[in-house]
């Protein structure tokens, strides 16, 4: 049985909770500042190299891309690929990350690296399982939204093959983060 969805959904948990991590995202999103995606990787890349469960994280990892499925590039990147401890050495959990103040554009941008990620060559890494992590606004913070189901329709609407495994309020700050897989 693949446990890698209840770790990931574990270290977000434990990411979004961390107060300074909240007060950054609270700030970022009422400044109306669009391109916080690079602190965001920076905050995760430090959250999850001293994460006790998690024993290599490798930021921006290259990967070939098939050029059967996409000939225009020769390079993709991944945001992260994580091992965790006791995996096998070449055996990555690949994370993207995408920040937007819309969830719908979130989403599509989700969608669309997961296209990317499909592109890469197989035959260079173990990339056993790969998620998705969207951050999004809502503005009326108090307003209780069923973000899940409308990603799910979402989703479904398009034909994906991608499921919510995850979806979070982050506290008093307006953001909502869903993962996919």
């Amino acid at each position: 049985m693949n446990r890698d969805p209840e770790f990931i959904k574990t270290i977000i948990e434990e990411f979004s909770s961390c107060s300074m991590v909240r007060k950054r995202m609270r700030s970022f999103f009422e400044a109306d500042c669009n391109n916080w995606e690079c602190w965001l990787q920076s905050e995760m890349y430090c959250f999850l190299s001293q994460h006790e469960r998690v024993a290599e994280v490798c930021p921006e990892c290259s990967y070939s891309i098939d050029k059967r499925i996409n000939n225009e590039k020769l390079v993709g990147r991944v945001d992260f690929a994580i091992r965790q401890k006791w995996a096998k050495k070449e055996s990555y959990i690949l994370i993207e990350l995408k920040v937007n103040r819309n969830r719908e554009d979130c989403l599509r941008e989700m969608i669309a690296d997961s296209a990317k990620i499909k592109a890469l060559k197989r035959s260079e890494f173990d990339g056993r399982s790969v998620f998705y992590i969207g951050l999004f606004y809502d503005r009326d913070r108090h307003r209780n939204n069923d973000h899940a189901k409308w990603a799910v329709q979402y989703l479904e609407s398009r034909s994906q093959s991608l499921k919510v495994i995850y979806f979070v309020k982050i506290g008093r700050t307006g953001v909502n983060l869903v993962v996919l897989e």
